[in-house]
């Protein structure tokens, strides 16, 4: 006994050789409609979600990108210690930290490399410090270490983002060091004169 489908035409099926199934030209003849016949503005309907889909997905890329590169815009790292020493005995000796802290140290604590932290500097000032270092090439200047000092001597140790570096410097080639202390003196002074107004 033989069960026909109900959507086939008997008549006009030729089993496949294989299957014995109706073929698809039977099935077409039969009434079942083809996939590909879809109606024009149902197709339209699908391609406008299939878009919309598309462009909600491609928003939160946009969104890592940017946080991305403000990331890369942060500053880097910047921290130093100065040694300073001049022939008639006056001392002084900065540190500051990678975090901003900048502490300070005079006289005998100066000799012994000692320093009280009296604050943090604030970005401006750290960007001001960076430029010096950057304009002066401090982080690739050679050390003059068997040099006799006449007036003045400096000691830094410096850390700039990747690079490290420590060198000697005295006298004439110490202009730089010396403007780079006086900018450290003077950001101690304002955070020395708020801590002991009086």
């Amino acid at each position: 006994m033989r069960i026909g489908l109900p959507f086939f035409s008997h008549r006009h099926a030729r089993p496949d050789p294989i299957t014995r199934m109706p073929t698809c030209h039977a099935a077409q003849q039969g009434g079942m409609a083809h996939r590909d016949e879809i109606p024009p503005q149902p197709r339209r309907f699908l391609c406008a979600v299939k878009l919309s889909l598309m462009l909600a997905a491609m928003v939160p890329l946009g969104c890592i990108g940017e946080t991305s590169n403000t990331a890369l815009s942060t500053p880097g790292v910047l921290a130093l210690k100065l040694y300073r020493t001049t022939s008639d005995q006056h001392y002084s000796y900065f540190v500051l930290k990678r975090d901003g802290t900048l502490a300070f140290g005079g006289g005998r604590k100066a000799r012994t490399r000692t320093a009280d932290p009296v604050g943090t500097l604030t970005a401006q000032e750290k960007s001001r410090l960076r430029e010096t270092i950057e304009q002066h090439r401090l982080v690739t200047l050679k050390t003059r270490a068997f040099a006799k000092a006449t007036s003045v001597t400096f000691e830094i140790s410096l850390r700039v983002d990747g690079s490290h570096h420590s060198f000697r410097a005295i006298d004439d080639g110490a202009a730089a060091l010396q403007y780079l202390h006086d900018q450290l003196m003077a950001m101690y002074s304002q955070r020395a004169h708020k801590l002991h107004p009086f």
